[in-house]
């Protein structure tokens, strides 16, 4: 549908409005579509005119956005002749940078400076960027491991720019990015993506960490054969929760009952992460008690001198009897009655203990 415009002084004006930059039409004028037409950053608008008449200057064409309304002004100077003969005139204005929304256009048209029409027409602005940034990483999770590597890739691969950054440094330009973490830490990676006309940019946060696994203490094993030696491991960083693999087989966070020997543990994170530690548990010096006296049958009263024959002991403790009777190492007993009495030697060190006895 067209519409016929007069302008004074015989001059007619069909108008249509056209974007043949974005291969979309505003249709004509006169229709006022509800369903607005949508434009994109940057974006052309055409006019084609429809003239009667000649003898007439056409110009200066300004822009001008005020609110959501964005205005094309155009001046028509000079004295028109009407001959009945048509002429053909077509102008293209060219928007950018128009911030996004819903705008009314208006074309306002003056003769000489003094208003004559308008026209108006409803415009959407948008920014119709149809670049991709979405990238896929060859880790299935966000969250790794110290010192691991990854591959980031661009899902279209089609477009001409490709900027990869690393909490905001640049790092590489391809479809195809690497990246090994080598510090704790968390990361964002970002991806600018398109071509010259627009870019857009998607990013995805990388946290890296690493289990830390020391010993806060350990007992040994009190002498061989006790097996009451323990570990207290204590574990940090990474991703909780922890597994634990001994090499004694032991899934325990904190091993106990353990003989001496050479115990090393495995922690592996939620997120596979690992941390390895290493334990030895000693054991005490075993002792071995023994003794031997100067006599075994005596008479009432007399006494009996015993001699410590242990190894590895370090005190000394006489039963006579089961009664405690002394306490160095090589002591002499007295028996002031006739009869059998039980003798015996209780010898330790600090983790040990053995006992000898005669009668």
């Amino acid at each position: 549908m067209k519409k016929l415009l007069r302008y004074g002084f015989g001059l007619f004006l069909l108008l249509g409005l056209s974007a043949p930059a974005q291969a979309q039409s505003f249709g004509t004028p006169a229709v006022i579509n509800p369903a607005a037409p949508l434009e994109c950053n940057p974006f052309t608008v055409t006019f084609d005119w429809t003239l009667l008449c000649i003898n007439y200057n056409v110009g200066p064409y300004t822009q001008s956005i005020v609110g959501d309304t964005i205005f094309i002004d155009v001046n028509i100077i000079g004295g028109p002749i009407c001959l009945g003969a048509l002429s053909f005139l077509q102008h293209t204005e060219s928007f950018s940078n128009v911030p996004t929304g819903a705008y009314t256009l208006k074309l306002r048209s003056y003769t000489n400076g003094q208003f004559n029409q308008s026209q108006i027409q409803p415009l959407n602005v948008g920014s119709c960027c149809a670049a991709d940034a979405n990238f896929t990483l060859s880790t299935p999770s966000l969250n790794v491991c110290l010192g691991d590597s990854i591959t980031f890739d661009a899902v279209t691969q089609s477009q001409s720019i490709y900027n990869w950054s690393l909490n905001g440094q640049n790092f590489a330009n391809g479809i195809q990015a690497g990246a090994t973490f080598s510090q704790i830490g968390t990361f964002t990676v970002a991806l600018e993506s398109g071509d010259t006309t627009c870019t857009s940019t998607s990013t995805q946060v990388i946290v890296v960490n690493q289990p830390a696994a020391s010993v806060a203490s350990f007992n040994d094993e009190s002498c061989p054969g006790d097996m009451n030696g323990s570990i207290d491991l204590t574990v940090s960083g990474g991703f909780t929760p922890y597994t634990y693999s001994w090499s004694n087989g032991s899934s325990m966070e904190d091993p106990a009952n353990l003989s001496a020997g050479t115990y090393s543990v495995i922690v592996t994170d939620n997120e596979g992460c690992t941390a390895n530690r290493t334990v030895n548990i000693g054991v005490g010096v075993p002792v071995t008690a023994a003794f031997m006296s100067t006599d075994t049958n005596i008479c009432a009263g007399g006494t009996v001198n015993f001699s410590d024959m242990s190894t590895g002991a370090s005190n000394y403790t006489w039963y006579q009897d089961g009664i405690v009777v002394n306490q160095t190492q090589n002591p002499m007993l007295s028996f002031a009655n006739s009869g059998t009495y039980a003798i015996q030697l209780v010898s330790s060190n600090a983790t040990c203990d053995d006992t000898a006895s005669i009668q």
